[in-house]
Formats: structure tokens, C-alpha cells, sequence
């Protein structure tokens, strides 16, 4: 499941979108609203692992002549399996119903981001945050989404809104310190990404972004330390091999860094485009720009 489908995020906004809850305090139902209870009962089947039976329910709801907000949940939840093509129509259903339904505009921001859809995603997620401009994550989404899209200036403008919000949410810093790795803030970068290792210590993508950034700032043994950490997580990605390795050579262990980027090439061929260059940096204790190995495995 894709971290920006986390569901505490959506059991928040839709309960502001419901008017369930007010600014700090829950206020009294009167009435039943058929929304808030129809998403009460699909969160606790998702809760309880069963997105079967919250799709069979909505279903239901939806065949009965269905809210903006089942279309909504009805989407989330494709999307959720990875029926990414049922999940499509079902968003812009909802949005149709109900265009000032702040949630309905997230769920499918998302949607088209696991899509690959990265413009259609950030059109969503403006749309979100003009009607929702106080909420961090929204401003986290954005970023992801520029970041992707290689708008560094706008990435980092959201993700520093999404970081004064949502201050110690280590998502949020991965975010942030990816974008400050790009625009050259290399000490941001490692204090983001380090605030993320010491929240989710048993995660290897913080490891490794700690550690790629170390290797910038020619922290060898850090690096080291960071990838090997990654490796024993379960990290088998040839970038964190072959930029372990790289921290080898900086710290003038051949043969570690040889068996490393040997390691890299066994699990994608690419890597070999940038063996012999490798090679000559390993036998003459040669440092090579670390854009010409690892994310950019393309040598120059």
C-alpha cells in the first residue's frame, strides 16, 4: 500500500469534510448522516484487512444510488488493490457530484500519482489545496508530485509548508531532504533524512538516503555504515551497492568496493556500462563524481 494512502490521514480529512469533527472538539450528531456512517463501516472493514468486504459494501451503497463520498471510498479502495483502471472512473464521478468535496480531490491526486500521472495528480492536489489550504499533508502530496515532476523550487516551498505543520513526520522529511539534496543543501538534507532514520530506524529507504548523502558530503565511514544497514534491512537495489562502493573507494578499500559494484552489475547490467571506470577509480584510489555512478548510472 502506497504511503500516501495512509488511512489515519483519511479518516481525518473526511471527518472535516463531514463536519464531524470541529477545530479541537468533537460536536454532538443529532442527526445520522449517511456518509459518516457509511464511512465508519468500510474504515473499520479496512481496518480489520478486509477490502473485499468494504468493496462488496460500497458496492451496495453505491447500486442504492450513491454520495460523492462512496465513489470517493469506492476509488480509494480500488486503488488500494491496484485496480488502478476501476478506480479512474469512480474518482471523477465523485468529483463531478461534488467539486468542493476536498477528500474526493485527494483520493484521486493519489490515484493518478500510483497512475503515473504526475500532472493529473498535481491538478488534484491544487484543487485540494485551495479548499483545504491549512492541511500539511496536502502540501506533502504537492511536493512529492513536483518533486517528481523536476519543479525543485515548488517542491521545496510545499514540503517546508508540509515540515511547519507536520514537523516530525518522517515521511515528510524524506520528502523534504530529496528536494535539499537537488538544490545543493546538503547539511538540511542530512538532518532531515537523519530525523527520519531515528523515527523509522528499522527502514531502509531513511538508511539510504542518510547514506547517499553522507557519501556527498564525503562522510565515508557514515556511508558505509548506512548502506551496509540498508543491505541487512533487505535493500538489494544496485544504487546501494554500487554507492557503497564508492564510499569503499573513498576510504581506499578496494577489494570491498570491487565485490560491491561487481554486485551492482549482477543485478542490473547497466552498471556495467560504468565498470571500467570504476575499475581504474578502484586500482589508482581515483574518487569519482558520485552523479556518474549510482542514481545516474550513465558514465562521462
Amino acid at each position: 500500500m502506497s504511503p500516501r494512502l495512509r488511512l489515519t490521514a483519511i479518516v481525518t480529512a473526511l471527518c472535516m469534510c463531514l463536519g464531524i469533527l470541529g477545530p479541537g472538539l468533537a460536536r454532538a450528531q443529532t442527526t445520522v448522516d449517511p456518509d459518516q456512517e457509511l464511512f465508519k463501516n468500510v474504515d473499520l472493514l479496512l481496518m480489520n484487512n478486509k477490502p473485499g468486504d468494504a468493496l462488496a459494501f460500497l458496492n451496495k451503497a453505491i447500486a442504492a444510488g450513491g454520495s460523492a463520498t462512496a465513489y470517493t471510498l469506492r476509488c480509494f479502495v480500488y486503488t488500494k488493490l491496484q485496480r488502478l483502471d476501476d478506480a479512474k472512473p469512480d474518482c471523477a464521478k465523485a468529483v463531478q457530484l461534488d467539486p468542493k468535496l476536498a477528500l474526493a480531490h485527494q483520493i484521486r491526486g493519489d490515484m493518478l500519482y500510483d497512475s503515473g500521472d504526475l500532472q493529473g495528480s498535481l491538478t488534484e492536489y491544487d484543487a485540494y489545496l485551495a479548499l483545504k489550504p491549512d492541511d500539511a499533508a496536502g502540501y506533502w502530496r504537492r511536493c512529492d508530485a513536483r518533486r517528481r515532476l523536476g519543479d525543485w523550487t515548488g517542491a521545496q516551498a510545499d514540503c517546508d509548508k508540509a515540515f511547519a505543520g507536520l514537523p516530525n513526520d518522517p515521511s515528510v522529511r524524506v520528502s523534504r531532504g530529496r528536494v535539499e539534496l537537488q538544490n545543493k543543501q546538503l547539511d538540511a538534507a542530512y538532518a532531515d533524512f537523519d530525523s527520519a532514520v531515528v523515527a523509522l530506524p528499522n527502514k531502509s529507504v531513511p538508511l539510504y538516503w542518510r547514506g547517499y548523502t553522507a557519501l556527498q558530503l564525503k562522510r565515508y565511514d557514515q556511508a558505509v555504515a548506512d548502506f551496509s544497514a540498508a543491505i541487512k534491512l533487505g535493500d538489494e537495489a544496485p544504487d546501494t551497492y554500487s554507492n557503497r562502493a564508492l564510499a569503499y573507494v573513498g576510504l581506499g578499500k578496494k577489494d570491498l568496493a570491487r565485490a560491491d559494484y561487481e554486485k551492482a552489475i549482477a543485478l542490473d547490467q547497466k552498471y556495467g556500462l560504468c565498470k571500467e571506470a570504476l575499475e581504474l577509480a578502484i586500482d589508482e584510489a581515483v574518487k569519482l563524481d558520485v552523479k556518474t555512478i549510482g542514481l545516474d548510472p550513465t558514465c562521462k
